[in-house]
């Protein structure tokens, strides 16, 4: 399943992202009309800089999936999972920093049961090892 993982986050880094961009740039040279009234999402993306800048992103998410695999091989399932459940608040963290989004009280109850549901698997797997 690694395998599948890192193919598909090199083809999304590297050919459909780059695909999507030049036939939305080409699309706008041409002045092929958009297919609503919203306004042009991928308009900042032709500034160099916030190019690069995703071009960055891009390279640093495929080399961190890389060392997430890396440490799954070398930690306890259990164990290694939990760190994905801290995905969650950081994410409502960035997207109250970056945004403004302000967290609703489902997501917040949602955010609670799922790092609630991991810290008990967590625990529960300290229990049966004994290292606890």
């Amino acid at each position: 399943w690694a395998t599948v993982e890192h193919v598909t986050d090199l083809c999304s880094s590297a050919i459909f992202t780059p695909v999507a961009l030049a036939v939305i740039t080409l699309r706008q040279k041409y002045g092929v009309a958009p297919d609503d009234d919203a306004p042009g999402i991928w308009d900042g993306l032709q500034d160099p800089t916030k190019l690069l800048l995703l071009l960055l992103l891009s390279v640093l998410g495929f080399a961190g999936l890389g060392l997430q695999t890396y440490g799954y091989q070398r930690e306890r399932a259990a164990r290694a999972s939990a760190m994905n459940f801290l995905e969650i608040p950081f994410s409502y963290v960035l997207q109250y920093l970056l945004f403004g989004d302000v967290l609703s009280p489902i997501q917040g109850l949602g955010t609670l049961l799922v790092i609630s549901g991991g810290l008990l698997n967590l625990f529960a797997d300290v229990q049966t090892s004994g290292e606890g």
